[in-house]
């Protein structure tokens, strides 16, 4: 889940649509404390990570899958488990320096994004239509959160998330928070998900689909937009439309209100 995202809102103009202009910022209070990124530190460096330090990890998961009523075959798959020195170093690695707000803006929105949005929007109104209806969430805030996560899904990350989550239990400030991730990825294998599975693959955070879900959040928050009874966040557009805007109106999302507006001002 994302705990804090900065969603910007621009759509099109044309002779058949009034001219829509919506900008919003979503504020999801965070269920527990919150590391600036400049005091992160590995709890163990990923230089110091010792196979034998590896192999005692993948038996503790094992064993904790197997405490959440994980099914001895699937919880034997954390015997398999791989470290990744290049995800140990995501969580505290620092950019170079501080993006103002205009400077965020023009690297991450460019105009080409914003076209592919307005298109995006047109091509899916239909369902999108269906969606805002059913979750009372706008339907330009669910095509902008998906624009701002994986680009329309070219973006959707190429980690193994088991091996990703496995790193970060063992090296990062919050060990319990990605141990507790994993082993949801067990429990959702267990369950049959067919999202899920030893090769999943998405951000080095775990996070899956074109609206990038953790585990947990796909659990609590991901829905069947089209009624086929699976959920693929990945490859089914309807069901990463209805789990975005499950996720925002569970969050509270005020339908139909303008949050921010423009001024002249320069940040």
């Amino acid at each position: 889940m994302i705990s804090r995202i900065l969603l910007i809102l621009l759509l099109w103009s044309s002779s058949s649509y009034a001219k829509v202009i919506k900008q919003a910022v979503i504020e999801c209070v965070p269920t527990e404390k919150i590391v600036p990124p400049g005091e992160r530190k590995a709890s163990i460096p990923h230089t110091e990570v010792t196979e034998e330090m590896i192999k005692n990890r993948r038996k503790e998961i094992i064993q904790k899958a197997l405490e959440a009523g994980v099914a001895e075959s699937i919880a034997e798959l954390g015997g398999s488990l791989n470290f990744l020195p290049e995800v140990a170093t995501r969580e505290v690695t620092q950019p170079e320096k501080t993006l103002s707000f205009n400077e965020y803006f023009a690297r991450t929105m460019p105009q080409s994004k914003i076209d592919s949005a307005k298109k995006f929007l047109i091509e899916n109104w239909d369902d999108l239509e269906k969606i805002e209806k059913q979750y009372k969430v706008d339907k330009e805030v669910i095509v902008a959160l998906i624009l701002v996560e994986t680009n329309f899904g070219k973006v959707l990350g190429n980690f193994n998330i088991m091996d990703s989550l496995f790193t970060l239990s063992l090296t990062s400030y919050r060990p319990e928070f990605w141990t507790r991730e994993l082993i949801n990825v067990f429990i959702l294998i267990n369950r049959g998900d067919n999202l899920y599975n030893r090769e999943t693959k998405g951000s080095w955070a775990g996070a899956v689909g074109l609206v990038q879900f953790i585990p947990s959040s796909f659990i609590k928050l991901a829905k069947d937009g089209n009624g086929d009874g699976k959920i693929d966040t990945v490859n089914n557009k309807m069901d990463a439309f209805a789990s975005a805007a499950n996720y925002l109106h569970i969050s509270n999302w005020k339908y139909k209100t303008t949050y921010l507006k423009e001024i002249n001002e320069k940040f």
